[in-house]
């Protein structure tokens, strides 16, 4: 996985007290623009930025083929279906994909 996540984000050892599993955290540094709809999506304007409830993404604008973060919400990472079957194939545990982002 180390080929998709390094060129999009920073991966950190997460310290854990576990003699058994390796623990990693991960920051998306590649923020899409223009793939957020504003019409569609319910978020609150904040000093600093949006605050994003739903999200809801226009699909023809995201040119990532695997991950990605949207400027107005850098916090979330949003996945592929390509993402998904990587991880599944790899085994990976701790990824919650029963969440479906809507797209326009």
């Amino acid at each position: 996985m180390e080929d998709i996540l390094s060129p999009r984000g920073q991966i950190f050892p997460v310290i854990s007290e576990s003699k058994k599993k390796k623990f990693f955290g991960y920051y998306p540094t590649n923020p899409l623009s223009g793939c957020f709809d504003k019409e569609k999506s319910k978020y609150r304007e904040a000093e600093r930025g949006l605050i994003v409830e739903r999200p809801v993404l226009i699909a023809e604008n995201i040119s990532d083929e695997y991950l990605f973060s949207v400027e107005e919400d850098i916090s979330r990472v949003f996945v592929t279906d390509k993402f998904k079957q990587r991880v599944e194939k790899a085994g990976l545990l701790a990824f919650d994909f029963s969440w479906e982002i809507p797209t326009s």
